[in-house]
């Protein structure tokens, strides 16, 4: 693997947390959810179409290099989702970051409706979409009860 391939996996896999044998969506989210704590500017809007473009071109690449379709392993698009999941409000305390990681995790591993169908998408486009759609449910539900 040459170091752009070397770079891409980094991010794709979110900071290597992919690589965990065990719930890697999960830790993946846990990533979104600390990457949001430090750099609230990251549930703005122009941040999360900059990171759905990147992350889907990464999503891509990866699909290309080793030929798995949305591989265990890259959870860039649960970063994704999770952003996406606190675009819609501000949390300000402990309950709302845990409510608004729960309703996305279990939309995004239920894959209830619209999120089962868009993951049929090819290539880094499906592997990004149904975290994105999962994203945008979990955010409005996480809107209306807070």
């Amino acid at each position: 693997m040459g170091i752009m391939e070397r770079i891409n996996y980094f991010f794709a896999t979110g900071f290597m947390v992919g690589r965990i044998k065990y719930m890697p969506g999960t830790f993946g989210s846990l990533v979104g959810l600390g990457l949001l704590a430090l750099f609230p500017i990251l549930r703005s809007w122009p941040a999360i179409i900059i990171t759905v473009i990147v992350g889907t071109l990464i999503c891509q690449q990866e699909e290309n290099r080793t030929g798995i379709k949305d591989n265990q392993e890259i959870v860039i698009d649960e970063i994704a989702g999770v952003f996406i999941t606190f675009a819609f409000m501000n949390p300000y305390n402990f309950v709302h970051y845990l409510t608004g990681f729960l309703l996305f995790r279990v939309f995004d591993i239920f894959k209830p409706g619209p999120i089962d169908y868009v993951q049929d998408f090819k290539g880094g486009t499906g592997v990004m979409l149904d975290d994105i759609v999962a994203g945008l449910i979990s955010g409005i539900i996480l809107f209306f009860v807070f």
